[in-house]
């Protein structure tokens, strides 16, 4: 019975669909394979890209985190972007008023002509383009003296310099050399001041032990070391008898002091290493290439190896040093030990202690065997670093391969390399560089080894999309999202795990507000989500998975492509997902997306889901406790009730009033009071606050709106200080579900019908 109902249930839409030929005309497209694109709809033009994107496709009028500047001056903060440069001088301007609009206005302008100046051109130092782009501002201006010394006078006020770079597919591996250099100088300058320490100790117990020695004291010697004009009328062989009578120590044993010898030996080897402060130019590319950079893992692994050799070596001379400067080396002890010291000697902190490497990869051009020395490095305490770029995601079109999914191996990797060990781990894409500035010198400065999985976009990016645009929509829509694993932020994974550079991460996709002008040119706005779908798009060997269909084949079974995925496999049978396009004339479109790309996008959904609950948000296990909790306060709140109904007292049964004698004087008529109002389900926003679990998820999002009471459980302060957007997402990411949005206050708010619906869950 339950089978045959199931069988009728699923037949029901096929049936709708048989009748309707507009939906299987569209589910055809959906389902046919990108071979029969060209008879089932237009092709995809190059110039058309995602809805959300449109805005931003002229980055010269849009300010973001390129160009940046490579500081010289500050190994701490390596990147700075140039909008940051810009609001920090403006911060610092002392007139107000006009005179300061203007000001504000020239140098925006000013900021504009050095982004143009530095697309696409070799990097150039900000100080030189400030000059170029001064002369251009200029030059269109109506009172050019007054402007130039205006612009003039906000440059003396630069705190850094140095070369600008614009956002491109080498702006990852510029970005990692500059910050690899500085902090490579300090690790040096702090190890050459502790051999230099090591070894002016070792040279005064040597000095000492030979001032004491036959030799040093003979007649010959005193008479070479204070001869000239000071020698007349010395007898030397008188001092030298006087000198050797007077020392009372007994010489240094043979083996003591070849030991010490041998020690201060290996120890100025090491110091004719490093590098020296304030050398010269040469001297400084030499010691740059010394800081150990390569281009494969496997060339890493044979460098450590060799630097190996040497630096057990230097760690047995710093070791028998040590215990010799303290009187603590014993030979009957100590002398087997050091005779065997070898790399098996050596601990984990010595391990991750030795000089760094920095490896430079190509995702495209991984072997099977790099891959697993990759693996090997991320999972030992090597001090290596690797940059792996990603240049493209993509679809597989392989037959090996199910429908729509990723062989990418490279994107999965970072996920990997978080449980292989204590590897620092940092996914994002070149755009999101300057963000996390701070996390790439952690990084690069930790001892052990380290991955760096950047998305840095195709050599060549589409036409019509920008570079940045390119990698800054790979991490908002999923399809790469931005996380940092950090062993070193502390021992559980809330500490070490987050989401920095990820847009919106409490959110399946980030959605934002889209406008734009109906056909009969009224004004609209609608919320777009951003999927991995749209990211795809900008992919050129995935835009076969995409047919463009005019506005007279729309159906109302067309579903944005986040809800398609949301519905079950009965639910979406008859469904046909999309998204929204734009063309070069700002006109709407909507695309049919092909099945194979479905399997790809719930996989990306799922991953995500999956660094969300790393990240700590939605954690299922913190949920299913709250739910726990909350089950069993209201358990406990119910039966406190109904003992309180049990141990009340009854009350008395009044006796029965005897009748009034007709003749008797009727009493006062007495207003009947009102009946009591029957209550009804409030329209006003409300919060269960004896079941906060004080997450500060709503206080967070509006304290104006949301506060807390003496218990420090939430209530709604004043439901007008925020919008009833703010209400229904507060309500969505509670983790107990207690905030009851209502109804809107504000009629005129856009998207209300939409967020009725959502808010009618917690209603």
């Amino acid at each position: 019975m339950l089978q045959g109902r199931t069988t009728s249930d699923r037949l029901d839409p096929l049936a709708a669909v048989l009748h309707d030929e507009g939906l299987t005309d569209l589910l055809r497209i959906h389902l046919a394979e990108p071979e029969e694109k060209q008879r089932e709809g237009k092709q995809l033009q190059p110039e058309l890209v995602p809805a959300l994107l449109g805005a931003y496709l002229d980055l010269e009028s849009v300010r973001h985190d390129f160009p940046v500047l490579l500081v010289e001056d500050r190994a701490d903060t390596p990147v700075i972007s140039l909008a940051s440069i810009i609001d920090g001088i403006l911060d610092q301007v002392a007139v107000s008023g006009a005179e300061a609009e203007a000001l504000r206005a020239h140098v925006y302008r000013l900021e504009a002509s050095i982004k143009r100046l530095t697309k696409g051109k070799r990097a150039q130092r900000l100080s030189e383009l400030w000059t170029l782009a001064t002369e251009q501002v200029v030059a269109r201006s109506e009172r050019p003296d007054q402007i130039r010394a205006s612009l003039d006078s906000v440059k003396a006020d630069l705190a850094h310099d140095g070369r600008l770079i614009s956002c491109g597919p080498h702006s990852a591996r510029q970005i990692f050399e500059h910050a690899w250099w500085p902090i490579q100088a300090q690790r040096a300058e702090s190890e050459r001041v502790a051999v230099e320490e090591l070894i002016a100790r070792l040279s005064e117990v040597l000095e000492s032990e030979r001032a004491r020695s036959p030799k040093s004291t003979s007649p010959e010697a005193l008479e070479a070391a204070m001869g000239g004009e000071h020698a007349g009328g010395i007898d030397f062989k008188a001092l030298s008898t006087l000198l050797r009578g007077a020392s009372q120590s007994r010489p240094m044993p043979a083996k003591r002091l070849k030991r010490l010898r041998v020690a201060s030996k290996v120890l100025k080897s090491e110091r004719a290493l490093l590098p020296s402060p304030g050398g010269n130019g040469k001297r400084r590319r030499r010691d740059r290439r010394r800081a150990g950079t390569c281009h494969s893992c496997a060339e890493a692994v044979e460098l450590f190896d060799t630097e190996l050799k040497r630096r057990v070596e230097l760690l047995r001379a710093i070791r028998v040093a040590s215990l010799e400067l303290e009187n603590r080396y014993h030979e009957e002890r100590h002398d087997t030990f050091f005779k065997t010291f070898g790399p098996e000697q050596l601990t984990s902190e010595d391990y991750r202690a030795l000089p760094p490497l920095l490896v430079f990869l190509d995702g495209e051009n991984l072997s099977d065997a790099e891959k697993s020395t990759l693996i090997e490095i991320l999972g030992s305490d090597m001090p290596v670093k690797v940059l792996l770029e990603i240049k493209q995601l993509s679809v597989s079109t392989s037959s090996n391969a199910p429908p729509g999914s990723s062989t990418e191996w490279t994107q999965q990797i970072a996920a990997m390399a978080t449980s292989m060990g204590e590897a620092f781990v940092m996914q994002t894409a070149a755009s999101h560089l300057p963000q996390l500035a701070a996390e790439i010198v952690a990084g690069l400065g930790r001892e052990g080894p380290a991955l760096f999985c950047i998305y840095t976009g195709p050599d060549v990016p589409p036409a019509s999309v920008p570079h940045y645009l390119n990698c800054a929509s790979a991490v908002e829509s999923r399809a790469f999202p931005s996380f940092v694993y950090d062993p070193d932020r502390g021992d559980d994974l809330a500490s070490r795990y987050s989401l920095r550079g990820s847009p919106q991460p409490d959110r399946d996709w980030p959605e934002h507000c889209y406008d734009y002008e109906t056909a009969d040119s009224q004004e609209a706005s609608e919320n777009l989500v951003f999927t991995c779908v749209d990211f795809l798009m900008l992919e050129p060997r995935s835009r076969q998975h995409f047919v463009i269909v005019p506005q007279s084949r729309w159906h109302a079974n067309m579903v944005p492509m986040a809800e398609y995925l949301t519905l079950s496999r009965q639910g979406s049978i008859d469904k046909v997902p999309f998204v929204y396009l734009i063309d070069s004339e700002d006109r709407v479109h909507r695309v049919v997306v092909r099945r194979a790309l479905v399997p790809f996008a719930r996989k990306c959904l799922a991953s995500w889901k999956r660094l969300q609950e790393l990240g700590g948000v939605r954690n299922s296990h913190a949920i299913r406790l709250l739910e726990e909790q909350r089950a069993r306060l209201e358990e406990e709140h119910q039966r406190a009730i109904e003992e309180l109904d049990l141990t009340r007292p009854a009350q008395a049964e009044e006796p029965m009033a005897e009748p009034v004698p007709a003749e008797a004087e009727a009493p006062e008529e007495i207003e009947e009071a009102p009946a009591p109002e029957v209550s009804t389900p409030s329209d006003q926003a409300f919060i269960d606050t004896e079941f906060c679990t004080t997450c500060d998820d709503c206080i967070d999002r509006n304290a104006a709106m949301f506060g807390y009471n003496d218990a420090k459980q939430a209530f709604i302060k004043d439901v007008t200080a925020g919008t009833y957007r703010e209400l229904v997402e507060a309500a969505e990411n509670c983790p107990v579900c207690i905030i009851h949005p209502g109804q809107p206050l504000d009629p005129s708010e856009p998207g209300l019908e939409e967020l009725k619906k959502r808010a009618a869950a917690f209603d």
